[in-house]
């Protein structure tokens, strides 16, 4: 089970890579437009709830190793942001470090319900 995890993981920080740092203008060009509020925002916390799921699912950290995952999986989005900066056509937003952050934070706290109601 942990494999299969492990693999999700790395498909999904791959495509994070590559979509985040892509030029992304021209499907947005061909995409109608959503007047959601926040949805930028709700993306990249959802994007980061599924990333921290799949490699908490696939890494078992231990207790005293959980704040160093935590750490990690932020600084993945941190490095990713400053990356976008470098691109020309993408931009490094703070609000988007926190969104992605906490949702570092609850894709973490949800494996941790799942696994203690599982006892996975």
């Amino acid at each position: 089970m942990r494999k299969t995890f492990a693999i999700l993981a790395l498909l999904w920080t791959f495509a994070i890579i590559v979509f985040c740092l892509i030029d992304l203008s021209v499907i947005a060009s061909r995409t109608p437009k959503v007047s959601i509020p926040y949805i930028d925002k709700w993306m990249h916390f959802t994007i980061y709830v599924i990333f921290a799921f799949l490699w908490r699912m696939a890494i078992d950290t231990g207790k005293t190793k959980n704040w160093a995952f935590i750490f990690f999986a932020i600084a993945f989005g941190v490095i990713i942001e400053i990356a976008q900066q470098y691109t020309g056509y993408r931009s490094f937003e703070w609000h988007d470090i926190i969104a992605n952050s906490l949702g570092v934070i609850s894709g973490f706290v949800l494996v941790q319900i799942i696994k203690k109601s599982s006892r996975y």
